[in-house]
């Protein structure tokens, strides 16, 4: 987990840092790279890109967890995570 939860945290700040220039979120990840990011990080649980949705006001970033299925972002409960199961996030986001 140490690893997806470290790259989360690279791309989630490097998604505040261009919200704050941009006054808004990217549509896309890679609008990120190379001002921000020199490359893209990749999910270490399916070797593809993290997830990312951009919201109204906000967007929703995870990586698909251990078990390697993208469960397209919806939340588990924290025993389900434990047990390998389920989307990893960097914090849970608001109830959508």
């Amino acid at each position: 987990w140490n690893d997806s939860l470290f790259r989360l945290l690279i791309v989630d700040l490097a998604l505040r840092a261009f919200a704050l220039e941009k006054q808004a979120y990217p549509e896309d990840l890679r609008q990120l790279v190379p001002d921000l990011l020199a490359r893209m990080p990749t999910d270490p649980c399916s070797g593809r890109s993290l997830a990312y949705r951009r919201l109204s006001d906000s967007y929703l970033l995870y990586g698909v967890g251990l078990d390697g299925r993208d469960n397209g972002g919806a939340l588990v409960p924290l025993r389900e995570m434990y047990r390998q199961r389920g989307d990893l996030f960097l914090d849970f986001p608001e109830a959508r």
